[in-house]
């Protein structure tokens, strides 16, 4: 009966929102991220992240600083999803599909550099 009620707390953070003209991310930092899988093998990484009813225009991608974004929008509902990138990581190569509300982001890794002995003439 007592206790924290997020929905009262949503609630409340809607009409302080429009009472004071605040963002949104102003009330509600903790809001869930966008619900992913990761599967890794030799040639680098699938994401699987599920955004259902999220059109491909309000998606959107970015990869800087060895980091992968992805931010979401529908319905005035702003969700991220953020991850560290390895240095194998081929950023120059990263691929991404939307299909039937999940989006499959492709990121290579890069290829192995071949070391060799140079022998001396």
């Amino acid at each position: 009966m007592y206790g924290y009620n997020r929905k009262t707390y949503k609630d409340t953070g809607y009409y302080l929102q429009e009472l004071f003209g605040l963002p949104k991310e102003s009330f509600y930092p903790e809001d869930p991220p966008i619900p992913s899988e990761i599967a890794n093998d030799d040639e680098g990484t699938i994401i699987s992240l599920d955004v259902p009813g999220v059109k491909k225009e309000d998606i959107t991608i970015d990869l800087s600083d060895n980091k992968i974004n992805v931010t979401s929008t529908r319905a005035n509902v702003t969700r991220y999803w953020k991850r560290d990138l390895t240095d194998s990581a081929d950023q120059d190569k990263v691929m991404a599909h939307l299909e039937n509300g999940v989006l499959e982001v492709t990121i290579p890794r890069k290829e192995k550099k071949i070391s060799k002995t140079i022998k001396i003439t």
